[in-house]
């Protein structure tokens, strides 16, 4: 089983800038024989009002991407509309460090941040983790990129409140109100040279419900659900193409989520701003092989499963300690893991037994965490931020050899 650990990167937008011209006035003065025209100084520009973009995923608080001490960005919802993403990695290109290796075809896109990905790499949806890693299946964007209001990338480890991992993070933000659904049905890849990339079609259908209910200035409670389904005919491995040691399947996808969050902030208490989330989400594939190339492969498929629960808490206290005020964060993320593999290929162990996928054990797994920061500033320009965190985690294969 790989479990991801959390990664979090934003793009940011350039800041933007309001300036006011000043057109010349010409005045004229009027005498009995001559009539003087005299244009005015050109009054200053007001001060530049610069738009600050907010982080809520660098520090667990809300903070202008220049204040915080990390490399933090944002992928806004203006910029997701103009782009048009079909995939991920459609949204990171212009992301300084952040890239998907793997080829163009959207289910071998794996993601990198500074030359890592696979574990050092944490994906979250609505603050659910994605922990779905699988090698030639595509990998924890179950999501359709429309449905995205802000992605949210961190560079860099994350350590104190996302675990170990030492590339960064992604989250993504679903949109606040929303009930809708989303088909694509796309032909093959073009490529930059005219050539059409084989086996890289894809047809996908996603649906999401959201609900935010706010009773007063106080509380808030989101729930969501979503559904993505995706179906495409190609490689066994997707990122080549179709060969005598790489043979063509029928790969389908399901995946569905559902998210549970409650925010408590209330007036007149800097000790009390809770954050919580319950959420939920299985992943299953299906590979189901034709032998075109490989004559054993003739009817033979395998199919991997994970269920992921998982409960995150966190609160931010303002304390005032001696002149200094101080920013604390103390959470809880706790996640407990799924997995179950089938084969039918008599090659990979026992056909049809329990926990006998190659690569794919019927195996469970429960992970643990507490993490404390502590933020102020020192001078106007120097702000120290630290942090502690402890994990514990535990593994076991249920079934198989």
């Amino acid at each position: 089983m790989e479990s991801g650990e959390t990664l979090v990167a934003n793009v940011t937008t350039d800041p933007g800038l309001v300036i006011n011209d000043v057109m010349p006035v010409a005045v004229s003065e009027l005498t009995t024989t001559v009539v003087e025209s005299t244009t005015p100084e050109p009054r200053v520009a007001d001060t530049p009002v610069v738009i600050r973009e907010t982080t809520t995923v660098a520090t667990r608080t809300v903070e202008a991407i220049a204040d915080v001490p990390v490399a933090v960005g944002i992928i806004s919802e203006n910029e997701i509309l103009k782009t048009a993403p079909l995939s991920f990695d459609d949204l990171i290109l212009t992301e300084p460090n952040v890239d998907t290796l793997g080829g163009p075809r959207y289910l071998g896109e794996q993601i990198t941040i500074r030359g890592e990905g696979g574990n050092a790499v944490t994906v979250r949806i609505d603050d659910a983790r994605q922990n779905f890693v699988s090698g030639h299946t595509g990998q924890r964007f179950f999501v359709e990129p429309d449905f995205l209001r802000e992605v949210e990338i961190l560079r860099g480890a994350g350590s104190f409140l996302y675990g170990s991992g030492s590339a960064g993070a992604v989250a993504g933000e679903g949109i606040e109100i929303l009930l809708g659904g989303s088909t694509r049905d796309g032909d093959n890849i073009t490529l930059p040279d005219g050539v059409e990339l084989a086996n890289s079609a894809i047809e996908r259908e996603s649906t999401m419900a959201k609900v935010v209910l706010t009773p007063n200035n106080e509380h808030r409670f989101e729930f969501t659900l979503m559904d993505y389904d995706s179906l495409d005919q190609g490689a066994a491995n997707p990122q080549g193409g179709v060969s005598t040691t790489n043979d063509f399947v029928g790969r389908k996808i399901d995946y569905q989520q559902f998210t549970a969050n409650y925010l408590y902030r209330p007036i007149d208490n800097d000790l009390v701003d809770i954050n919580a989330t319950l959420y939920y989400n299985q992943t299953d594939q299906l590979r189901s092989y034709n032998g075109a190339f490989i004559a054993s492969n003739a009817g033979r498929t395998n199919r991997h499963s994970l269920d992921v629960f998982g409960i995150d808490f966190s609160n931010r206290s303002e304390v005032q300690i001696g002149n200094r005020e101080h920013e604390i964060v103390f959470g809880i993320d706790f996640f407990t893991e799924s997995q179950d593999g089938q084969e039918s290929r008599d090659t990979f162990f026992i056909p049809g037994s329990p926990g006998n996928a190659s690569g794919r054990p019927d195996a469970d797994a429960d992970h643990l965490a507490f993490y404390l920061t502590d933020e102020f500033d020192i001078t106007e320009k120097l702000t120290f931020f630290t942090g502690l965190r402890f994990d514990t985690y535990d593994t076991r294969q249920t079934a198989g050899g």
